[in-house]
């Protein structure tokens, strides 16, 4: 049985059922002898191979609990393969209620997405109409995507589902600025990771992995290796001279809407080379925002970083070395891409390897403090008055120390350099 430790319930609610998934089985115990935690059994029925994303919504009677993920009130898991499952739930920890008995608590268990969880882009292919083919799956190739054929002529992007999070890191995270020019007293007013709430209306798509140097040529028409990138290192993220002029145009600034991109440009080029329809008709392939890139490092998760632990060093941190490429022992450049392990939504290098340029820009190369728990819906920091310069790097590089390389991090991307990468993103228009 596979056990995972985030929430739990009291009644027993029916499965639904998916094309490509079942949940099934589903059983609602409290631990006796009795320490304020339940059970929640299940089981997935889904083919081999194919991983699913889980919803567990908790009602008492007809209100539903809020537990802080997700849709406000439901608690996601990702990428679950078939079998059965336990959570655990400790209701202290997420409504700070240890009531002994809720006799009408129930939960629901569903499968949150169907059949499209993976869009894959063949880049060496034409569709008959010069576009390039695209393909959605739930279920990754045997032995994953993890090797050389996605990460130079195929490009495979994640969904990532409409919810909300909470952004930033807590007061006391080992790394965490806390320092502010106007003294002692505005220490825990709005700093670059102020807590606060961030909600996504629409799912998006984003990279397994950062853009690699092979992947760039192909989209960009570049024979062997590229002039902006290091040479003969195909399948290591695209760096070298990547900023938001050279993906958006020289002139992209005098267009009248924002975010705006040249038709000669790499994302011009990109989108001229997909024919989105039905859910994905007002889709674009562009950056993510900074929002959206720390929601899909996170990945559900609270913690400094994605594997559920926190910072325990500024420099050389043994929770980090697992998870990425930074400045400890091994440092030197940026690697081959998929090199560590990924998330739960099965991302790559979002800590490490290459600080990855965001869609926003700020004034005067400071990044914009967020206020303190003030909740915003899909945000983008823009100023006009500076569009495009600079914009805003996430997850830390392959020269940073531990302190970084923290999910809650930013920094200003400048004019890009060596270290300086990006991952794709497919987002609904932005007006």
């Amino acid at each position: 049985m596979n056990t995972q430790l985030i929430l739990g319930v009291f009644a027993l609610a029916a499965g639904a059922a998916f094309a490509s998934a079942t949940v099934k089985d589903v059983k609602v115990t409290q631990n006796w002898p009795w320490n304020g935690k339940v059970n929640i059994d299940y089981t997935i029925e889904a083919p081999a191979g194919a991983l699913v994303d889980i919803d567990i919504v908790l009602r008492n009677g007809t209100r539903r609990i809020d537990i802080g993920w997700g849709a406000h009130d439901a608690s996601r898991l990702y990428s679950q393969t078939a079998g059965t499952y336990r959570v655990t739930w400790d209701p202290a920890k997420t409504v700070g209620n240890t009531a002994p008995v809720w006799f009408e608590f129930t939960a629901e268990v569903t499968v949150a997405n169907n059949n499209d969880m993976f869009l894959v882009i063949d880049l060496e292919g034409d569709d008959g109409a010069g576009h390039y083919p695209v393909t959605f799956t739930d279920t990754p190739p045997a032995g994953g995507w993890n090797t050389d054929e996605y990460k130079t002529t195929k490009l495979v992007m994640r969904r990532i589902p409409a919810g909300t999070f909470t952004m930033g890191s807590p007061y006391d995270e080992i790394g965490r600025a806390n320092t502010d020019s106007r003294g002692p007293a505005y220490a825990k007013g709005p700093r670059t990771e102020a807590l606060h709430p961030v909600t996504f209306t629409n799912f998006f798509y984003v990279g397994i992995f950062e853009m690699t140097e092979k992947q760039y040529c192909l989209i960009e028409g570049i024979g062997g290796g590229s002039t902006v990138a290091v040479a003969n290192y195909a399948n290591g993220v695209i760096t070298n001279g990547i900023d938001i002029l050279s993906l958006r145009g020289a002139n992209s600034k005098t267009q009248d809407v924002f975010p705006a991109y040249e038709a000669d440009s790499f994302f011009g080029r990109l989108n001229t080379k997909f024919a989105l329809t039905g859910k994905l008709a007002n889709y674009v392939f562009d950056l993510p925002s900074i929002s959206q890139a720390e929601y899909a490092c996170r990945a559900g998760t609270t913690t400094t970083y994605y594997n559920g632990f926190n910072s325990s060093s500024l420099t050389n941190d043994v929770n980090l070395t697992p998870l990425a490429w930074y400045r400890n022992a091994t440092w030197w450049r940026t690697r081959t891409v998929g090199g560590k392990l990924p998330n739960a939504f099965g991302l790559y290098d979002t800590l490490g390897n290459a600080n990855e340029l965001c869609l926003d820009v700020v004034p005067d190369g400071a990044i914009l403090w967020w206020q303190e728990g003030v909740p915003l819906v899909e945000p983008i920091l823009y100023d006009p008055d500076h569009w495009p310069w600079p914009s805003v790097v996430q997850g830390g590089d392959e020269e940073q120390i531990a302190k970084e390389c923290r999910a809650a991090c930013k920094n200003s991307g400048g004019s890009g350099g060596r270290n300086v990468g990006f991952r794709l993103a497919l987002v609904a228009r932005r007006k």
